[in-house]
């Protein structure tokens, strides 16, 4: 049973006269009615109290208190807080200024997603810091109906004749999810509908192919042999419709159009960068973010170029952009280089003394076309040249206080810039004086530990030193 009965039959009062016949159902949702037969002819309900409280009377509700209320063939009906179902999703703009006369345009976003077929309602209260308008609450009905009968698709593999997973309209279907499939086909699932025939539209090419016998394959089969078919990479629109008869003809049961789009991106998918010397074309290692090449590390005269390592990708090109130039260059063909090469004969890349940025993108077409993959960014710093002054700092690391002295004793007056490795200036406009051959001093006491770029710059702002400055 959904409900338990307990009735009292003609029940004094105390020290009353008349008696009263009423009982309580108890339903399993929480819903409590009281039912109230023969009450009027006691003489005790002119103040009668009726409601329900919890088992610690802390929560309850009342209907009357102490008067005259009840009469005969009442029925009292307590029902629980229903559950608040909210189905907006979403506002824009979700607040804003309007001056005198203006109007704008408020998007309200209603989402039906896991209910079931029912009327539901929602208010939404809209109010105003204005003294002359009030708030107002409007009321949204949302109408959820039973859903059609509609087409569904299936990722198949054509070797084993086994359903991969579904495929609904927005998905992306990596084909490197799938290492030990050669060979793929889509199924439409036509369930209860009226199905002697599908046809098929698949990117861009109408009738690409009509099934008359399920099942109903892109790529065709033979009695459930599933045929392969050639998915190409990047975004595809398939289409099924389905008829009553066979061929495409009679009357069109149901149509489903969704789009998806393919890659193969492995899970180690990535791009790395090589520090490349142009000059002997040999690796000299993987240059991470924040790194600091200081090129008195390499002969004189050595070049320097960066080459993108791309990963279990698919791609084609890569486009390399380098500091403020967008597009710097694009690579078709391994390896690819910053500075492009022949042949891995490569050539040096314009790296500058400071902070440098190198984005790489790889794009599943040639010269950047196609999808966009994978993009990749590393910042670096290049310390050194042939405008390098010798600058001694000491003590290297330090906690405190840094002495800057040049070797060659007497130097110019200088301006002393000190950068984090994310090339972000510290300490800026310092002023140093070399003329009486003094070292000068940098309090460095408040900085994070890590390693910094001292830079010094001459009287007409060109860099003549980059050293390594590390705080512990």
């Amino acid at each position: 049973a959904d409900a338990t009965v307990v009735q009292w039959t003609d029940v004094p009062g105390f020290d009353s006269e008349g008696t009263v016949t009423f009982q309580v159902v108890l339903f399993l949702d929480g819903t409590i009615d009281i039912q109230y037969a023969d009450m009027t002819s006691a003489s005790f309900l002119g103040a009668a109290t009726i409601g329900i409280e919890n088992t610690g009377g802390a929560d309850g509700a009342q209907v009357v208190f102490n008067s005259d209320y009840v009469e005969d063939d009442m029925a009292i009906r307590f029902m629980p807080p229903l559950e608040a179902i909210e189905f907006i999703t979403a506002i824009t703009p979700l607040s804003g200024s309007l001056g005198e006369g203006e109007e704008e345009t408020i998007t309200v976003t209603l989402d039906a997603t896991g209910l079931e077929p029912e009327v539901y309602l929602q208010e939404l209260t809209v109010s105003s810091n204005s003294t002359e308008i009030v708030g107002s609450t409007a009321t949204f009905e949302l109408t959820v109906e039973e859903a059609s009968p509609s087409i569904s698709f299936v990722l198949i593999d054509a070797t084993t004749d086994t359903a991969l997973v579904p495929i609904a309209d927005g998905d992306v279907i990596n084909v490197a999810d799938f290492p030990a499939v050669t060979d793929f086909n889509i199924e439409a699932i036509t369930g209860d509908l009226v199905v002697e025939s599908v046809v098929f539209d698949f990117s861009g090419q109408e009738n690409f192919r009509t099934e008359n016998v399920a099942p109903y394959a892109l790529g065709g089969d033979i009695s459930g042999d599933f045929s392969p078919l050639s998915l190409p990479f990047g975004m595809n629109t398939l289409t099924a419709t389905a008829y009553t008869e066979d061929r495409g003809a009679g009357a069109v049961s149901a149509t489903t159009t969704i789009s998806f789009e393919v890659i193969e991106v492995a899970d180690d998918a990535a791009i790395s960068f090589n520090l490349i010397d142009a000059t002997t074309d040999q690796v000299l290692g993987a240059i991470e973010d924040n790194a600091v090449i200081d090129l008195s590390d390499y002969e004189e005269g050595t070049k320097l170029t960066v080459e993108a390592v791309v990963t279990g990708l698919n791609d084609e090109s890569v486009v390399f952009d380098f500091n403020d130039t967008v597009g710097f260059r694009t690579e078709n063909v391994e390896p690819y280089a910053l500075a492009g090469d022949i042949n891995s004969d490569f050539s040096g890349a314009p790296l500058i003394l400071g902070s440098n940025m190198v984005t790489a993108s790889a794009f599943s077409g040639n010269s950047g076309t196609g999808d966009l993959l994978e993009s990749s960014t590393i910042t670096f710093m290049v310390l050194g040249g042939d405008n390098e002054m010798a600058v001694r700092i000491s003590p290297n690391p330090s906690s405190d206080r840094v002495a800057i002295t040049l070797n060659q004793g007497k130097g110019p007056k200088m301006t002393a810039t000190l950068y984090n490795v994310y090339g972000q200036a510290v300490y800026t406009n310092l002023k140093l004086d070399f003329s009486s051959g003094d070292g000068q001093f940098i309090n460095v006491s408040g900085l994070a530990e890590g390693m910094y770029i001292l830079e010094l710059r001459d009287a007409k702002g060109v860099v003549v030193s980059q050293n390594k400055l590390v705080k512990r």
